[in-house]
């Protein structure tokens, strides 16, 4: 089951506009396959979509059976089966989807009929289960792991078709599915096969059978590989018997950089091939590179095409990580003849060096590659890096229900690896802190102080997420604790020299200083953040720095000098495709030409005016806060007294009063 394609539209319905309607035909390989595609829809559509969403199952009732199912308003139908429609339902139907604009529906439906043939819109085709996705589905309803013979057996009598599946398994007494059958001779031979060419849910089917793990080394390394890829934490007693080359991937993994090191370096002394001889000097060179701080000098040659292209993914990251944003891209682009595993840690690095050189596009495009490349392949080790890019950048380009999907699927387990807790944490306080969640961003960051106090990850470069934290406790009112944490930070990261951490740094430092009253030194540091990210390539952070410089000016009652930032930052906003991000430039700059709006001889004051402004563009309170880094709270004081001074009772009166300013 494709589950992107559900994603993928779920967002498509969701953005549609509420007076547009549009009739999708999904092909599936069997009826039971469909009707879990529509149920997997309508949970993706329930938990997002604005407009009322209906579930119409298979109906052969009388004449208008399924127009009386129909959603009375605009709304969205799941219709299963399109072949056993009505006439009346169908003519109902199509005047919806394709006629009525006060009441338009968007019809997704499943099945074929000749008269719909010339009308829709758009066809998608789902296709039949995988050996892994049988796997899951057969454990799941007969209670037991099925070895891979069994799974073999099942998919090539049922090519996958769910209803078969499950006629097959309703033939059989449940306790024949629980009897143990010999497991296949070759099943380790095809689990290093498979695991070779980065197909890790299918090498585990075969993995899972080739006895305990921990038998033997060969075995417990293949499994600790495809633990570790997965996302699930090898068992401690599997770990004990592997060599230095599998400990340095753990070490990787749980981002514990001296480990990686020299593990790497120990594993160089024994015998290798050259694969994981290359695999052990890439490790080494990062390692190195990071509990160092420097960049390496001496390049390893490698001696075999895997080896030169994880060379090329590690030097990307470290490239990133030191501000060399455009050797980071030379370095993590596609390679023809590289693997899935190499191009989806590349994608995720890439994604990132997309997002600071202002390529917004190119980011969202590196992180749906990705996400594509983990969930076909069982890669979920990586999937929160390229989620935590995903939220950002989408929602700087505006795309809110996008940054939502990328957002609800962030959570992982407590015991998780830190390389998917750290980047999981640093994207849902980036996003609930733009969304003016502020208890939700406080959670996140004080998971990642928490994380530094046992695991070192404060190498500069690597994993910022101090400054957004900072600045989420000012905004909480916590300057005590935000100067805190930036003193340490400042102390920690400042000796590394690198341009885009101590900018940002930096303009934490700026803000509590106007905070203390210390006007000079906090306007003297905005204005050398801002300098010092002149011509670097990472116009995302330059604009950044600028914006919170003009709000910090206009607050301060500087409006004259933020009226010569604001437009700096919106035109690097405008360029990098950030429409979110220049509305917010532009609600600042009318903010900062002061107030002549009165009714009855009441000013408004520049706040009061931006939050009316807002609203009256429909942005709800909720947004207006994010918009304006503000409280609810102290949107809806400034609301509720801008509506008494313009003498207006709802949103609809402020913007009609609004619209003749």
């Amino acid at each position: 089951m494709d589950y992107r394609l559900v994603t993928r539209l779920a967002l498509r319905v969701d953005a549609l506009p509420s007076d547009l309607g549009l009739l999708v035909s999904i092909d599936a390989a069997s009826p039971a396959i469909g009707r879990r595609f529509l149920l997997m829809l309508h949970d993706a559509l329930s938990h997002r979509a604005a407009r009322f969403v209906q579930l119409i199952p298979s109906n052969r009732g009388d004449s208008g059976s399924v127009a009386r199912l129909l959603p009375a308003d605009s709304g969205i139908a799941l219709l299963n089966d399109l072949h056993y429609i009505d006439d009346e339902s169908l003519d109902m139907l199509l005047q919806r989807v394709h006629q009525s604009r006060e009441k338009p529906l968007v019809v997704v439906a499943t099945g074929r009929d000749s008269r719909f043939d010339d009308l829709v819109t758009e066809r998608l085709r789902v296709s039949p289960l995988t050996l892994p996705e049988i796997s899951s589905y057969v454990w799941r309803k007969v209670g037991t792991r099925l070895s891979s013979a069994q799974i073999e057996k099942i998919r090539d009598t049922t090519t996958g078709d769910l209803d078969a599946i499950d006629q097959l398994l309703d033939a059989h007494p449940r306790d024949d599915w629980n009897t143990p059958e010999a497991t296949s001779p070759d099943s380790l031979a095809k689990a290093r096969d498979f695991t070779a060419r980065g197909e890790i849910s299918t090498a585990r089917v075969y993995a899972s059978d080739t006895a305990l793990p921990g038998e033997d080394d060969e075995r417990a390394a293949l499994a600790t590989y495809l633990s570790v890829y997965s996302g699930d934490r090898p068992e401690t007693a599997q770990l004990e018997r592997l060599d230095a080359t599998r400990r340095a991937f753990v070490a990787l993994a749980d981002w514990r950089p001296a480990d990686i090191a020299a593990l790497s370096e120990a594993a160089q002394q024994g015998e290798l091939c050259d694969q994981a001889l290359d695999e052990s000097r890439a490790m080494a060179l990062l390692g190195k590179s990071v509990t160092t701080g420097l960049r390496p000098v001496d390049i390893p040659k490698m001696r075999t095409p895997t080896g030169h292209n994880r060379l090329e993914m590690m030097l990307g990251w470290i490239s990133l990580a030191h501000d060399d944003v455009l050797g980071a891209r030379e370095y993590l682009r596609p390679r023809a003849e590289e693997s899935a595993v190499m191009r989806a840690w590349k994608d995720a690095w890439l994604a990132r060096t997309h997002y600071v050189l202002g390529d917004l596009p190119g980011a969202l495009t590196s992180v749906e590659r990705g996400l594509a490349n983990v969930e076909a392949r069982g890669l979920y080790l990586l999937e929160p890096l390229l989620l935590w890019t995903g939220a950002q950048t989408a929602a700087m380009s505006g795309n809110d229900a996008l940054a939502r999907f990328y957002f609800d699927r962030m959570p992982v387990a407590d015991d998780a690896f830190l390389l998917q807790r750290l980047p999981a944490a640093m994207g849902r306080m980036i996003y609930t802190a733009a969304t003016a969640d502020l208890p939700s961003a406080l959670r996140a960051g004080e998971e990642l102080e928490k994380t530094v106090t046992v695991t070192d990850t404060q190498h500069p470069g690597y994993w910022p997420w101090e400054d957004v934290y900072a600045q989420t406790l000012l905004r909480a009112g916590l300057v005590d604790k935000a100067a805190a944490l930036n003193d340490r930070t400042l102390d920690r990261q400042m000796p590394a020299g690198l341009v885009s951490v101590n900018a940002k740094n930096a303009m934490v430092h700026a803000a509590i200083l106007l905070q203390r009253g210390e006007k000079t030194a906090g306007f003297k540091a905005y204005e050398e953040a801002a300098e010092s990210l002149e011509g670097r390539h990472m116009p995302t952070y330059h604009a950044r720095v600028l914006f919170d410089y003009a709000r910090a000016l206009r607050r301060h009652g500087r409006r004259s000098r933020a009226a010569e930032v604001i437009p700096q930052a919106r035109e690097i906003y405008a360029l990098i495709g950030a429409p979110a991000m220049v509305r917010r430039c532009d609600a600042l700059h009318r903010s900062t030409r002061g107030s002549a709006l009165t009714r009855g001889g009441n000013q408004l004051t520049s706040q009061e005016e931006q939050v009316a402004l807002l609203v009256a563009e429909g942005l709800s309170n909720k947004q207006v806060a994010a918009q304006l880094s503000l409280s609810t709270k102290t949107v809806e004081h400034h609301l509720t007294r801008a509506y008494r001074k313009l003498d207006v009772r709802d949103r609809r009166q402020l913007a009609d009063v609004m619209a003749r300013r």
